[in-house]
């Protein structure tokens, strides 16, 4: 089969995303905006599950998401949040998040409580 040298980067390493706002690709920085909104969305997520135990979470989504897939070359304008959504499952100590786009499965977030050593 040859090689789809058509395609953007072709044959190139997929570069590692990194948080738009401290550069980071791992862990986000302690002052990063972004790691405080993800703990706050985790903590809601967290809520919304145990209010309704045993069935799926449904909701919009969140700004720090749509700042995560703009960091892995996936934008999702403010403009077409009708089409997003983000299913919410239970997963060990946190939530697993799956993020639609118009029904089709763009992405999947494992996000847990964080364990101090």
């Amino acid at each position: 089969m040859p090689p789809k040298t058509n395609r953007r980067r072709a044959g190139k390493p997929t570069p590692i995303p990194r948080c738009l706002d401290c550069g980071q690709h791992h862990r986000h920085a302690d002052t990063c905006p972004q790691r405080t909104d993800l703990l706050d969305l985790l903590d809601d997520d967290l809520a919304a599950l145990a209010a309704r135990p045993g069935r799926p979470h449904v909701r919009a989504l969140h700004r720090v998401e749509r700042a995560h897939l703009q960091a892995c070359g996936c934008p999702a304008p403010r403009a077409e949040r009708h089409r997003w959504t983000v299913h919410v499952a239970p997963l060990g100590d946190g939530v697993l998040r799956v993020i639609h786009r118009d029904g089709q499965v763009v992405a999947e977030i494992e996000d847990a409580t964080e364990v101090e050593l």
